[in-house]
């Protein structure tokens, strides 16, 4: 079944943003990279297809994470389909200004680094720090002799 020619038109105006966005992401592959996706080759697999408008049938939470990665208000792309609206940018005052994305931490600890690297790219910068800090609480809680589980009742425990 021929998929409808907006989709087509939405992945034109994608690469435009994404141009918009930052000049190197000419490329795809940069714009995965930049978008934290490294290695995930279903994100840039979908991000090709919508960019092409290959296919129409994504899940709410795909567009909401393409919406994440362009920089667009959540609901612009399926504005955009149903009704023909103008995709809405978050930061339309600055959306000539190329946004660089800022360097990621590196961390010592491959189990640090691996958190903060997570391959979803839905997760905020905000929910990967929280996943860091989180983990360094839970370390730091185990290397100081308490349990992760918690005690139970004294008296569960003189029974």
């Amino acid at each position: 079944m021929p998929v409808d020619p907006i989709w087509r038109q939405l992945g034109d105006q994608l690469v435009h943003r994404r141009v918009q966005l930052d000049p190197e992401y000419r490329t795809r592959r940069a714009f995965v990279v930049a978008t934290r996706a490294v290695g995930a080759n279903g994100w840039y697999r979908m991000i090709t297809s919508l960019e092409l408008g290959e296919r129409d049938n994504y899940k709410r939470e795909t567009l909401a994470a393409a919406e994440t990665a362009y920089r667009l208000q959540p609901g612009s792309i399926r504005a955009f389909i149903g009704r023909g609206a103008p995709l809405q940018c978050l930061d339309d005052a600055e959306a000539d200004a190329p946004a660089r994305p800022r360097q990621p931490p590196r961390y010592d600890d491959p189990v640090l680094q691996y958190l903060w690297e997570t391959p979803d790219p839905s997760l905020s910068e905000s929910q990967r720090e929280a996943l860091v800090q989180v983990y360094l609480a839970l370390s730091g809680a185990a290397s100081r002799g308490a349990s992760a589980a918690p005690q139970p009742p004294a008296s569960a425990r003189t029974a």
